[in-house]
Order: C-alpha cells, then structure tokens, then sequence
C-alpha cells in the first residue's frame, strides 16, 4: 500500500488577553503551515512557516509585539519565521 507522498497541514489561532489599566490587552493571531513531501520511506522535505501579528498592550503597557515560540521577540508587531530542510530517518 503507497501513502500519499505529500502532506499538508494548516492553522489558525487568536489568542486575547485581559484588559490592562482600561486598554485592550495584548491580542495575538497566528497562522502556521507545514507541507512534507516523502522523497523515499526514509527521506523527506520538509517547510514548515509561522506568521504573527500582535496587537493592544502588554503586562508591561507596552505596545504588544510578535513573539513566536523558539526565535527572538520581534521588535514589531508582526514577525514570520521559515524552516526549510531535509530528514534521513535511520
């Protein structure tokens, strides 16, 4: 039996947070999407791309910035990180 040799995934998340001193709170939405497409049983390609956009005012009341998980806060409210690469399994 043969799998298909190209997955896809897609995302979408809005995260609100609690007003800060009668200012909206930070707000973030969030798209990520992934693709892999099987080269061999064992080898795969794989792109994987986050996008950020943050809006209202953090913890701090400072102006909420894009801060994706595992790469550095952004110093703007919008931030977009990439991943490209190719798997062995052994």
């Amino acid at each position: 039996m043969r799998l298909s040799a190209l997955l896809i995934g897609a995302a979408y998340t809005h995260t609100h947070g609690e007003k800060v001193d009668g200012q909206d709170g930070a707000h973030y939405q969030q798209i990520n999407f992934g693709a892999d497409y099987l080269l061999s049983k064992r080898t795969d390609l794989y792109l994987v791309t986050v996008l950020q956009k943050a809006g209202g005012v953090n913890s701090t009341e400072h102006a909420a910035v894009a801060a994706i998980n595992g790469a550095t806060p952004s110093s703007t409210d919008k931030q977009i990180v990439a991943a490209l690469g190719i798997r062995q399994r052994f």
